[in-house]
C-alpha cells in the first residue's frame, strides 16, 4: 500500500489491482483521525446501569447526578429502599456506593446491597427485611429476610466509599470501605432469586447515596458490575436423597418418601425426570418426586411383600440407600423371621 497527501482533511489511499496490478488512488475523508494512544471501538454501546426511578412506590426517593444518586425526599417520613438497573444472575461482580449523607451515622440507619426484581420499594422497607434481598449495613450488621446473618468489624459513614463483592454462583457477598482489604466472604443462602442489582437503605430525610457500576475497588476473579453477564456454570448432581425409608408393606400406592436432588452450582434448581432402574425396581413406581409402592401393594419378589404376608403387616425400614435393593441383608426383624420371609416367598 502506498499513501500520498490530499487536501484539506482527507488521506490519499492508494493499491494495486489483484488482477491487473494497475495502481489505482482515491482520498479518504475523515471527520477526525486517532491520535497515539487512542483506541477504536465498534460493536454493541458501553454497558451502563443507573438508579431505576420507576421503583419508587413510595415517591419519597429524589433521583439526580442523571439518575446516579439517590436522595431522601424532605418530605419523608419512613425508611426506604433504592434499586438499580441492571441485573446478574451469576457471575462474580463489585459494584460502589458513596455514603452522602446518613442520619443517624454508624446506627444501623443506611445500608447497602443487592436486591431482586422481586424487592419492595414501598415506604418502611429496608434492603434485607426479607427473602428478597441482602443488606450491608453502616455498622457492619448483615441482613436477610429481617435476621441479622451476621455483624463484621467495618463499619461506614458519610464520605465513605463501599466496595460489595457478590458472588452469584457461590452465594457469598464481601465488601471493603475506603479501597481498604476486603471483608472475608460471608454465606447468603435462602435468597428467593439470585438474579440480583445492587440497592442501599436510606433512613432519614437528606439520606443519599451515590452509585457506580464502573469506578470500583478491585479483586481477584470479579468484573465491574457494568459487564456482560458470563454464560452460567455447569451443574452436576452432587446428591440424591428420599425424605423416609419406612412404609407399610402391602398397601397398594403406599408412600414411602420424597425425593430431593440436590445440585452443585444450587441455583438453578433440579428439573429434570426421575426415574427408577435396578432388579426391584417394578414394585415402586414415582409420582412426580413421591416414591410410592406399587399399584399392587408391593407383592411378588420384594421381601417387603413377604413379609407382610408372614407377619400381617408389620411395617419394614431400610436405609434409602437400599431403597432399590430391597432383597438384601437389611432386615429389621431377627435373621429367624427374615429366613422365613424368604422361604415364603420363594
Amino acid at each position: 500500500m502506498r499513501r500520498g497527501s490530499c487536501s484539506g482533511a482527507a488521506r490519499l489511499e492508494c493499491g494495486a489491482s489483484s488482477l491487473l496490478q494497475q495502481w489505482r488512488c482515491r482520498c479518504v475523508r475523515w471527520r477526525s483521525w486517532p491520535r497515539a494512544g487512542m483506541m477504536l471501538h465498534s460493536g454493541a454501546p458501553p454497558i451502563t446501569s443507573v438508579f431505576d426511578t420507576t421503583r419508587n412506590v413510595a415517591g419519597t426517593t429524589v433521583f439526580s447526578n442523571n439518575n446516579l444518586t439517590a436522595t431522601v425526599g424532605a418530605s419523608a417520613t419512613q425508611s426506604s429502599a433504592a434499586y438499580t438497573t441492571l441485573f446478574h444472575p451469576n457471575g462474580k461482580f463489585i459494584f460502589r456506593m458513596t455514603e452522602n449523607a446518613c442520619t443517624p451515622p454508624v446506627h444501623d440507619s443506611c445500608g447497602v446491597g443487592l436486591g431482586s426484581a422481586a424487592s419492595s420499594s414501598a415506604a418502611n422497607y429496608y434492603v434485607g427485611a426479607d427473602a428478597t434481598s441482602v443488606g450491608i449495613f453502616d455498622d457492619g450488621k448483615i441482613f436477610i429476610n429481617g435476621v441479622n446473618i451476621t455483624t463484621l468489624g467495618v463499619t461506614f459513614a458519610p464520605g465513605d466509599t463501599i466496595d460489595v463483592a457478590v458472588d452469584i454462583d457461590g452465594q457469598t457477598i464481601r465488601y471493603s470501605v475506603n479501597g481498604g482489604a476486603f471483608t472475608s466472604a460471608v454465606s447468603i443462602p435462602g435468597l428467593t432469586s439470585y438474579n440480583l442489582s445492587p440497592a442501599v437503605s436510606l433512613n432519614a430525610p437528606t439520606d443519599a447515596f451515590t452509585y457506580s457500576g464502573t469506578t470500583v475497588g478491585t479483586l481477584a476473579g470479579y468484573a465491574v458490575w457494568n459487564s456482560p453477564t458470563p454464560p452460567p456454570p455447569p451443574q452436576t448432581i452432587s446428591g440424591i436423597s428420599l425424605s423416609n425409608s419406612t412404609f407399610q408393606s402391602a398397601l397398594a400406592n403406599a408412600a414411602v418418601g420424597t425425593v430431593t436432588v440436590t445440585m452443585s452450582p444450587s441455583n438453578p434448581a433440579f428439573s429434570g425426570t426421575l426415574s427408577l432402574t435396578g432388579a426391584n425396581s417394578g414394585g415402586f413406581h414415582l409420582a412426580g418426586t413421591a416414591l410410592q409402592a406399587s399399584a399392587s401393594g408391593n407383592r411378588g419378589r420384594h421381601l417387603r411383600g413377604h413379609q407382610h404376608r408372614r407377619y400381617a403387616g408389620r411395617d419394614l425400614e431400610f436405609p434409602s440407600a437400599d431403597i432399590a435393593n430391597l432383597g438384601g441383608q437389611r432386615w429389621r426383624g431377627s435373621p429367624r423371621q427374615y429366613s422365613a420371609a424368604r422361604k415364603l416367598g420363594d
